[in-house]
């Protein structure tokens, strides 16, 4: 029997959701996890911190650093942080404030970038413009929640041409309602 994320000390160490979050959708969780162990990410970052528990993936299933950015509107996000750094020291790295103003300062280079922070047009937006500074070419970069309308506009809004979409049915549990995968040709 295959062990899965939910089977994790860590996972079931993560404080309870103030808001929703992936691991509601088991899924969204394989689609996800299947990606990250295909791609591998060395360096990743991830806005939406929230309770962990899309941390838990890239940390459960590459080596990856990750840098997580979250305006910490929740008492869970900083216990998430807590319990990630008990289970994968020195590879989690929470950055606290609005990933507007955050993400916009950070120049470290990934490999793997996933928007699932904000969910007006404005905040979406603003993070996958960020993270098109940062990813490297040939770097992946994944929007969550494409159902949600301001996502949806901010998706529509940003000019794609230095990246090809992939194709996500190619992943055995399919997720393909909410994500949208693009890896970046050039800068």
């Amino acid at each position: 029997m295959t062990r899965t994320t939910r089977d994790s000390k860590c996972w079931n160490a993560l404080p309870r959701s103030e808001e929703g979050h992936i691991g509601a959708y088991h899924c969204k969780v394989n689609t996800l996890s299947e990606i990250i162990k295909e791609f591998n990410p060395t360096i990743a970052a991830q806005t939406g911190l929230n309770a962990g528990h899309s941390a838990v993936l890239f940390l459960e299933f590459s080596n990856t650093i990750l840098y997580s950015f979250d305006i910490g509107r929740w008492g869970s996000t900083a216990k998430a942080h807590e319990v990630l750094n008990k289970f994968f020291p020195k590879r989690h790295f929470y950055i606290k404030g609005d990933s507007a103003v955050t993400l916009k300062d950070f120049d470290t280079k990934v490999d793997f970038a996933f928007v699932d922070g904000g969910h007006t047009e404005d905040a979406c937006y603003a993070d996958i413009v960020n993270f098109d500074k940062i990813v490297k070419v040939g770097g992946i970069m994944i929007i969550d929640d494409l159902a949600i309308p301001g996502v949806g506009a901010a998706v529509q809004k940003f000019n794609w041409a230095n990246y090809e979409e992939l194709p996500i049915s190619k992943y055995k549990h399919g997720y393909i309602n909410g994500i949208k995968i693009f890896k970046k040709l050039k800068d």
